[in-house]
């Protein structure tokens, strides 16, 4: 669990490709945080006090998470689907926790590849760099974010395993990016490759 100090209130939750479900989960640490769920679909609200939590299942299409007071959002890898990817569970990055570049080393793990989810403006994929490479050079799947934070889209790239890598963005801006791999019907992982632990509440590109 993130220290409460360094809750975020503005998520973008991507989801695991290629499952078709993922859950979340949000705690409050605060009495009236009003807390507002979309996607390509729906939008609501849940209402919540100091210590409470909501748990919500989304389908394949990202999900927009905002808050009036910090939260914390953990997502979880739904295992119904008879496709590798036991659950597993990861923080997710809040925005203003995205950095403008991710060093990170892939495993050998049943000799799977990985995938790394990359949340980007939509106006900033360009600038994006894998091991020097443009990112439209490897081979991605694009997915549109929904309203009201439809100027991004989440990138997913397949990537070999027992390799180092270094994902920048040329002009300094910064994304989020998260690696998980799907090994097996008994093993997955995924985690947050960096986190910026600022103040709660600092709003995106003031860090």
């Amino acid at each position: 669990m993130i220290p409460t100090k360094y809750w975020s209130r503005k998520f973008i939750v991507s989801p695991i490709f290629p499952h078709n479900y993922f859950i979340v989960r949000v705690y409050a640490d605060q009495d009236g945080t009003v807390i507002h769920f979309y996607n390509s679909t729906n939008h609501f609200a849940e209402y919540m006090n100091q210590g409470s939590q909501v748990e919500i299942l989304f389908g394949s299409d990202p999900a927009v998470i905002i808050s009036n007071k910090p939260i914390n959002v953990v997502q979880y890898c739904v295992d119904n689907e008879n496709m590798n990817g036991d659950p597993f569970m990861t923080n997710v990055q809040g925005i203003d926790q995205f950095v403008d570049s991710y060093t990170f080393v892939t495993q050998k793990y049943f000799n799977s590849e990985s995938t790394v989810a990359i949340t980007v403006k939509r106006n900033n994929t360009s600038g994006l760099r894998l091991n020097g490479k443009s990112i439209s050079s490897w081979s991605t799947k694009t997915v549109p974010v929904p309203h009201p934070m439809d100027d991004h889209v989440v990138m997913f790239v397949n990537i070999s395993y027992n390799s180092l890598f270094e994902l920048h963005h040329r002009a300094g801006i910064r994304f989020g990016a998260t690696l998980y791999g799907l090994l097996s019907t008994d093993f997955a992982y995924g985690y947050p490759l960096q986190m910026m632990l600022s103040n709660a509440g600092t709003e995106y590109g003031k860090i």
